[in-house]
């Protein structure tokens, strides 16, 4: 779509609004009814978690791991000091074996070293799959990045479930996590 197009649906119309805005007005998006997000942690304390918005598909994305199309620390090297990213993913197809790899391999090739925090969607992958058996995405996310100094949530309105978030990669961004309730600020301009 071009700018100006009249066929700009009403969430992209208020980021191109907010994007050429003067003073930094906030993109803020509440989760959808019926959405219930976690902490991988299981705690109940909430979080504000404020970073660099970088991510996508992680069945994608996990590929890249130390491809020179992803120097990712040379990004981080870029950054200020006061900046850190704050990923966000989503599973399109990943059982949980392969879950567990791909972030091993991220993490292994530095991507979350000095993360603010970790973004996680719904997964798109059948239940009796990602929950079934003796090793399921619960258990590939603790072992990956249970241990992780940076909090990690999951089932947000990210990715191939809808409903979804907006979300525009490179944006500073700002979650704010309460039990079962999270709210994306993303500053524009």
């Amino acid at each position: 779509m071009q700018l100006g197009d009249t066929a700009l649906d009403a969430v992209s119309k208020r980021i191109f609004e907010l994007w050429f805005a003067e003073g930094g007005a906030p993109f803020e998006q509440d989760p959808a009814p019926g959405t219930v997000s976690r902490r991988l942690d299981g705690g109940v304390e909430p979080l504000s978690i404020e970073g660099c918005l970088v991510g996508g598909c992680l069945d994608s994305l996990s590929r890249l791991a130390g491809a020179r199309v992803a120097d990712v620390a040379a990004w981080r090297a870029a950054m200020g000091d006061d900046e850190r990213p704050l990923w966000f993913f989503e599973v399109a197809e990943l059982p949980p074996f392969e879950l567990a790899r791909a972030l091993h391999g991220l993490r292994l090739a530095g991507w979350f070293d000095g993360a603010a925090g970790i973004l996680f969607g719904r997964s798109a992958v059948a239940k009796e799959i990602a929950s079934g058996g003796d090793f399921t995405e619960e258990h590939a996310l603790q072992r990956a990045l249970g241990d992780l100094p940076c909090p990690v949530l999951l089932d947000l309105d990210i990715g191939h479930v809808g409903p979804q978030w907006t979300i525009v990669q490179g944006a500073l961004g700002r979650i704010d996590w309460q039990p079962g309730h999270a709210t994306l600020s993303q500053f524009l301009a």
